[in-house]
């Protein structure tokens, strides 16, 4: 039996891609549920089989699941916090982003303690970019590094968790500030 009945991905590239991928193979939900900006991309995740259905809004992906990965640009996440904090502020969530500090901060900003929210950051990808590279096992073995805050209720911590656990990742914990210092360190 699945875990979840709808998991929706916004950003369906090589990482988003990927965890629909396995998400599928490892029938952890019932439905993956998928959202991009180019209308190409979710019709080709579609013909695929990468995901079960898309809709042409974020906003109606956040409505409709159980849960919500956010695998987009750094760049875009605020306005989608934002729409999360519209449309359904206590939607369980995560994100795949490279740095925590600033992405914990304007959840917590933004939505509050009503966020059910853990950052996560995969330490796997590749130098390519995009749904044409997508990977099945992507997260298998790779380690996971969650992102708890003070305010980060047990339950979404134990939940991001399993999740990371069911794809096969190895997960860590390390608060956002602490994931900034030593990726910033080890990346640059």
């Amino acid at each position: 039996m699945a875990d979840f009945k709808k998991i929706g991905i916004i950003g369906i590239g090589l990482i988003g891609g990927s965890i629909c991928i396995d998400i599928k193979k490892r029938n952890i939900a019932e439905k993956v549920i998928g959202y991009s900006r180019k209308m190409e991309t979710m019709k080709k995740a579609i013909e695929r089989r990468i995901i079960d259905e898309f809709y042409e809004k974020p906003e109606d992906v956040i409505n409709y699941v159980d849960f919500l990965i956010l695998s987009t640009p750094i760049s875009v996440l605020e306005e989608y916090i934002r729409l999360i904090n519209k449309v359904k502020c206590d939607i369980y969530f995560t994100d795949v982003a490279s740095v925590k500090e600033v992405v914990c901060k304007k959840v917590e900003e933004i939505i509050g303690k009503k966020a059910n929210f853990v950052g996560s950051h995969p330490i796997t990808g590749s130098e390519k970019s995009g749904i044409d590279f997508i990977k099945e096992g992507l997260f298998e073995n790779k380690v996971v590094v969650i992102t708890p805050t003070k305010n980060t209720k047990e339950n979404i911590k134990g939940k991001i968790e399993n999740f990371w656990k069911k794809l096969g990742s190895k997960v860590i914990k390390m608060s956002p500030k602490k994931h900034d210092e030593v990726f910033g360190f080890t990346s640059h």
